[in-house]
Order: structure tokens, then C-alpha cells, then sequence
């Protein structure tokens, strides 16, 4: 579907970012950990797949792979996806949060247990759709 592309941080500087957003009052984030120690912080140069929402039920996936020496992500469909159709993924986030934010994606899988979300790790925004096969 797409790649999710944005600044490579150390955890040194994500912490000073996240310390500049909360200055700002910046309560979304669009950031994803890359590997262990990095993290794509997708809010200044990133691309729409810092957009696609979370799910219980996704129609996509994130998938990390390497070219060359260099990790990347990509956003890949599970299943065929209609025109029209949002694109979602699991964000599997890490709480980093001493609150406790229920999930909220409207779909089945989620009203049967209840996760653990932070508020740190993605935006929620007006979602990606798909608007060609």
C-alpha cells in the first residue's frame, strides 16, 4: 500500500521532540518504532500513512524489511480492500501512559477484550481510503 516514511530519530531525540510537542500542546503524535533505540516520527516529513487509523480488525499490516543496510516500513494489505474502504492497521501500541485509554475503533474484535493504549505512539486523524484499485 505504502511506506511510512518521516525523520529517523535515537530515543535521546525522541524524548526532546516529545518534550517540544508537549510545549506546543501537540497532544498527536505520528510516530513508530523502527528497531530497538529508533523511531519514524512521522509529524513534520512524513507521508499519508501517518493518517491510517488503528483497528482490531485491520485490512493492512505493517511490515519491516531492509534495503541494504537500511530498515524500512511498509503498510501491507491483508486481504483484497475495496474502493472506498478505510485502511486500517493494528498500531499494537506500548503504553508509555499512566492513563488508560480504551479502544475505540468500532470493531468487533475490540468490544470482546480490553487493551491497554497509550496515548503516546499515533495520531488519530481523518483515516486513509482507498480511492483506486
Amino acid at each position: 500500500m505504502t511506506e511510512y516514511v518521516g525523520e529517523i530519530m535515537n530515543d535521546e531525540q525522541v524524548e526532546a521532540r516529545l518534550l517540544e510537542y508537549k510545549e506546543q500542546n501537540e497532544v498527536h503524535f505520528h510516530m513508530m518504532q523502527l528497531q530497538s533505540g529508533y523511531v519514524i516520527d512521522a509529524g513534520r516529513m512524513g507521508n499519508k500513512a501517518r493518517f491510517i487509523n488503528h483497528s482490531c480488525d485491520p485490512n493492512c499490516d505493517a511490515h519491516k524489511w531492509y534495503i541494504g543496510k537500511a530498515m524500512r516500513i511498509g503498510i501491507v494489505a491483508q486481504r483484497a480492500i475495496p474502493k472506498d474502504a478505510e485502511i486500517t492497521y493494528d498500531y499494537q501500541w506500548d503504553n508509555f501512559s499512566v492513563h488508560r485509554v480504551e479502544c475505540k475503533c468500532g470493531a468487533e474484535a475490540s468490544q470482546n477484550h480490553s487493551r491497554r493504549y497509550s496515548s503516546r505512539g499515533r495520531g488519530f486523524g481523518s483515516g486513509v481510503i482507498v480511492t483506486a484499485l
